[in-house]
């Protein structure tokens, strides 16, 4: 049976996505993103799951998730994908596409387009 872990963010999370790791690499993914719904304001937001190399004495994983960055997103998140390790697309309840930019470096992200459909 699978186990889950979860956290108390103070939003309303719609989608999860993993980050994608680069071609050929060996490693497992670190970061995600969440995009949020029904909430004052609507956020996308990237996670690193931190150091969960470490076993706690039930046998899962010690750390905790910490928030890389974020941005305001307007309208509900009803789908997010990332292009690659830097670009992710969102896919708003109002009919706007957003993509973001994700600078690794600065863990900063920001809005690289903005369409309406």
């Amino acid at each position: 049976m699978e186990e889950f872990y979860a956290k108390y963010v103070s939003q309303k999370i719609s989608k999860t996505r993993w980050r994608p790791v680069p071609p050929g690499s060996l490693q497992t993914a670190e970061i995600f993103a969440t995009g949020s719904w029904d909430n004052e304001e609507n956020y996308v937001s990237l996670w690193s799951i931190g150091d969960f190399g470490n076993l706690d004495s039930d046998g899962g994983f010690e750390g905790d998730h910490q928030l890389l960055c974020g941005t305001r997103h307007h309208g509900d998140v009803m789908d997010l994908q990332f292009f690659d390790q830097e670009r992710m697309v969102a896919a708003s309840s109002t009919g706007c596409v957003t993509v973001f930019l994700y600078r690794p470096n600065n863990q900063t992200m920001q809005i690289a387009v903005h369409s309406m459909l």
